[in-house]
């Protein structure tokens, strides 16, 4: 779920990404790792 909504996130919401960036890098790596 996470790496799903990261990557819709990162591909779609440029204005929201821009915000989630930093977070997303550390969910993904964390998702990635679990």
């Amino acid at each position: 779920m996470e790496k799903t909504s990261v990557s819709a996130m990162g591909g779609a919401s440029s204005s929201s990404s821009s915000k989630f960036v930093p977070i997303s890098f550390n969910n993904s790596g964390a998702a990635e790792v679990k």
